[in-house]
């Protein structure tokens, strides 16, 4: 799924009323940006710690992530949620993708394939944190 011209929307409230998806940046985390493209994709990119993250959230199923290239065994992180993570290699550069699912919306989150489970753990830990 391919998302074309984004949107960009000054808070996680704006973009909430554009899509109907109330997704934000884990606090501590700077250069945040919001956008969308349509009434059920929200995305916000954020750095947090050294590295640039990109949070993406949507009503629709499938993979939404923008990464498509070759795949590592999934491993399951956390069993309420279902959240998966899987390391993705995609034209040449390394990610990480962890994908969970929270009623009728699938969030997943990106990074630099070199960013340690812990990290990921944690950054999942303070986006979902309530």
């Amino acid at each position: 799924m391919s998302y074309g011209p984004l949107t960009t929307y000054s808070s996680a409230e704006e973009l909430a009323a554009a899509t109907g998806i109330r997704i934000d940046a884990p606090a501590g985390a700077t250069d945040v940006t919001y956008e969308s493209a349509d009434t059920d994709f929200a995305q916000v990119v954020f750095t947090y710690g050294e590295r640039e993250y990109t949070l993406r959230a949507s009503t629709s199923s499938g993979d939404f992530s923008g990464l498509y290239g070759e795949e590592s065994e999934p491993r399951k992180l956390n069993d309420a949620d279902g959240t998966v993570l899987t390391r993705v290699r995609d034209e040449g550069t390394d990610f990480f993708k962890l994908v969970w699912n929270a009623g009728s919306i699938k969030s997943i989150l990106t990074g630099p394939g070199d960013t340690p489970d812990i990290e990921i753990a944690e950054v999942y830990n303070r986006l979902n944190a309530k």
